[in-house]
């Protein structure tokens, strides 16, 4: 069930695997179907949109968001548990990281056997509870602690039971959520003891949960979610949006004399459809990164990535920040957790828009424009140790829980030539020649839809002679908004030639 010789011993009973550490395939198929279908599919809203979005009577349950990592956790109760298969122990169902022997676990699993539990698979927040009127613990802590912590802080760390997934041979993943939530508290008591404890929640009219959340996040905690109990439907509030985006790019710079991060380009997977190489971009985060966390960032990046910096192979396009600094492509391992305040899917009735990237064999291909959400004021709020691409921690279903890449990459046609001029113009017996171009790229996916060329030439003009300007577009409306314009400088004393002369 466990592979033993993969864990870290820290203290005498807890020890923890970095990952791999799971052989039960059976057992993390489950976990990951229910993450993929239920556990993903909570929708981030903003605390602004809590009073319209919820006015009603109805009744919802209101439970604490907590600021961990989540996990599930196996329970089966045994009189002879054997290292290779302990009573009781805590995983992430993608990575394969485990943690054994962990006081909160451990009476845990003596709360289910008094219970008379035989066999249990529980999700749940692996989290360290805070200090009045101080710092949140967060992610980092808790991977800080898992791997190097004190004895003290292991015994901190602290287990909220989120949901009941099978119980004694018994699916109860698609259970109302009212009855796994009361299942829980028959089981666990709804106090907190021992370092494990039912997630705290609550009946209320959906009206009130502005004056819950308010009271919540005032305690220090980190948020609410909901759930609607007539529905599978679930929201999660917090004062600030955090959504888990992949680092695909990075854009470096020299600051008193020490190189540092100076941006992140971030992206997000279709991973539930099964896109898995697919990447929509998401946000540049520029924001709440101190010198101190960039000089330290930019080594683990550099180790990622696709191309040398002196060129831009391995790159799907050359792309730069806004003071012309290029970005660096990686590879789309290193994810991050980035905040904001409200996610903007339009402007003045206009979808936003990103580019469509695939990620195969060290290579970045650009495929297409397409509306992607984005995260308005995004700030750096540090790197997610728990998540990965392959356990859909970058999802784009944070930001658009409906989201579907639902376009067929086809083959790829020729670009043809849409129009070509020529003009010249003489002047002391010099010819001057301009010369635009424009291509369409057909359904190429390396290219923008639309190329504009345009070449000018003067003999007489004391520095490079030749000059040449490439614009491109993506609709046709900016095509012609292009070559309006060249053509409207051009009219000017200069004449139209047949283009094959």
């Amino acid at each position: 069930m466990i592979q033993p010789e993969f864990f870290k011993k820290i203290t005498d009973t807890y020890s923890v695997a970095n990952r791999n550490a799971i052989t039960d395939t059976t057992l993390l198929q489950t976990s990951r179907d229910f993450e993929e279908t239920i556990g993903h599919k909570i929708t981030a809203i903003n605390p602004e949109a809590i009073a319209t979005r919820f006015s009603t009577d109805a009744s919802v349950l209101i439970t604490t968001k907590y600021d961990g990592q989540g996990i599930h956790i196996y329970f089966e109760a045994s009189d002879n548990p054997a290292p290779h298969k302990p009573e009781i122990f805590a995983y992430h169902p993608y990575s394969g990281r485990a943690y054994t022997g962990l006081p909160s676990l451990l009476n845990l699993a003596t709360q289910l056997k008094q219970k008379g539990v035989k066999k249990a698979l529980l999700r749940a927040e692996l989290y360290i509870p805070g200090e009045p009127n101080a710092k949140r613990p967060n992610n980092a802590d808790i991977a800080r602690v898992a791997f190097n912590g004190t004895p003290s802080e292991i015994n901190s760390m602290s287990l909220a039971i989120i949901r009941i997934l099978m119980l004694d041979g018994q699916n109860w993943i698609t259970k109302p959520i009212i009855e796994n939530f009361e299942k829980m508290g028959e089981l666990l008591g709804a106090g907190k003891t021992g370092g494990f404890h039912r997630i705290h929640g609550r009946i209320i009219p959906e009206k009130d949960i502005l004056a819950s959340f308010e009271a919540t996040t005032s305690a220090g905690l980190e948020g609410c979610v909901i759930f609607r109990l007539n529905r599978h439907e679930a929201f999660k509030i917090k004062p600030k949006i955090s959504i888990d985006a992949v680092i695909i790019g990075y854009v470096e710079s020299e600051s008193e004399g020490k190189h540092l991060v100076r941006s992140l380009l971030t992206a997000l997977t279709y991973k539930e459809t099964g896109h898995n190489t697919h990447f929509q971009v998401f946000n540049r985060v520029f924001s709440k990164m101190d010198d101190t966390t960039a000089e330290k960032l930019l080594p683990i990046l550099q180790s990622k990535r696709t191309s040398p910096p002196v060129n831009t192979a391995g790159s799907p396009f050359l792309m730069t920040d806004s003071e012309n600094r290029p970005i660096t492509f990686i590879k789309p391992e290193i994810i991050i957790q980035v905040q904001g305040d409200e996610i903007i899917t339009s402007k003045n009735d206009t979808p936003n828009t990103s580019q469509l990237m695939s990620y195969q064999n060290g290579q970045w291909t650009f495929l297409k424009i397409l509306p992607c959400p984005r995260l308005s004021f995004p700030t750096y709020d540090g790197i997610r140790e728990d998540k990965t691409i392959e356990s859909g921690g970058a999802r784009i279903q944070q930001v658009n829980p409906e989201a579907v890449l639902n376009f067929d990459i086809q083959t790829e046609t020729d670009p043809t030539m849409e129009l070509r001029k020529v003009w010249i113009k003489t002047a002391n017996n010099e010819t001057s020649v301009r010369k635009l171009v424009v291509i369409n790229n057909g359904n190429s996916t390396q290219k923008l839809p639309y190329s504009i060329l345009f070449t000018d030439f003067s003999p007489t003009r004391a520095t490079a002679p030749l000059q040449t300007k490439a614009q491109f577009a993506k609709t046709p409306a900016r095509k012609t908004q292009l070559v309006d314009a060249i053509l409207t400088d051009v009219k000017r004393g200069w004449t139209e030639v047949p283009a094959q002369g």
